[in-house]
């Protein structure tokens, strides 16, 4: 009844194509049924595996819960001086390297941004320095499809090529639609890429309740429900 906004014009397609009704330029209601059938698509676990290695590291599924750090802090709180600064690639590389040696940690994520990663996009170099630092599965954040190509392009390159990397997936896209009901075309590329791929995705809704979402828990968890699963259905 209320639909979700979609601005990325090849999944607003995919979306018309399969029964959604579309109105006022990118407002798509999906069919309850299309839902359903949605679900059914999905796999029931996801596994990741550790770089170089097919043995199940993470097997996503069930009641199962693994630890990791996560990404993207512009400022870094150095342990050696107590000083508050932008992060550096070296810290980068000291806090994936922690993550790698700490039994406790199931996967490792890019924990800062770069201040000294020059011109180039900081998200591959992250990934770049997790590869060559961590064996530990990684999920990474990307800013955009060229971003999120070149990154599996390297996953595949360290797996032995993309059939290797789909049949042992070594990393997992996080990305998210925008609270609240909007699905930008950024996200919404990404998340098509992942797919295409057949790699995974934590595609997650955010919902800020009280802000961008109903205050209340109930109204929070329906509104976060309907942008997982109008994720799912694109």
């Amino acid at each position: 009844r209320t639909g979700v906004r979609v601005h990325h014009a090849p999944a607003l397609a995919l979306l018309r194509d399969a029964g959604a009704l579309v109105t006022d330029d990118n407002l798509a209601r999906i069919p309850p049924e299309l839902v359903e059938w949605a679900l059914k698509q999905a796999p029931g676990q996801v596994t990741l595996c550790r770089r170089g290695d097919s043995r199940p590291s993470l097997v996503l599924g069930g009641a199962n819960v693994y630890y990791g750090p996560g990404s993207d802090c512009p400022n870094y709180l150095d342990p050696r001086t107590a000083a508050r600064r932008p992060f550096r690639m070296a810290d980068v590389i000291d806090c994936i390297r922690l993550v790698d040696a700490l039994p406790e940690m199931d996967f490792c994520m890019s924990m800062g941004i770069p201040c000294d990663a020059g011109s180039g996009s900081h998200y591959r170099l992250q990934y770049a320095r997790m590869l060559e630092h961590t064996e530990k599965p990684v999920v990474f954040v990307c800013d955009d499809v060229a971003d999120c190509e070149a990154i599996v392009a390297m996953a595949a390159a360290a797996a032995g090529g993309m059939a290797e990397l789909r049949l042992n997936p070594t990393l997992a896209l996080y990305s998210e639609p925008s609270t609240p009901l909007q699905h930008s075309n950024t996200a919404t590329g990404k998340l098509l890429c992942m797919a295409e791929r057949g790699l995974p995705v934590i595609h997650s809704p955010a919902p800020m309740m009280g802000g961008a979402a109903p205050v209340t828990l109930a109204g929070g968890l329906a509104l976060g429900n309907a942008e997982a699963l109008s994720s799912l259905v694109i």
